[in-house]
């Protein structure tokens, strides 16, 4: 693929779309999917930080002209 094996190794690494292109390339797998998944889990992740530790927010209302 082109990318070292400590690249590919890393625990912690999200999946750049760099990577995806070449996961799409090597394997024939969709690089949009593999991105969609790394966005889930980033998200999912933080929702539980966010939950774990919110912040101070004021609300405002959203006027749309």
């Amino acid at each position: 693929m082109g990318v070292t094996r400590v690249t590919l190794s890393k625990r912690h690494g999200a999946i750049t779309p760099n990577i995806a292109l070449r996961i799409e390339k090597v394997f024939d797998e969709k690089a949009d999917e593999w991105l969609m998944l790394q966005r889930q889990y980033d998200l999912s992740r933080e929702k539980e930080a966010f939950k774990a530790n919110p912040p101070v927010l004021k609300k405002f209302k959203c006027v749309i002209l």
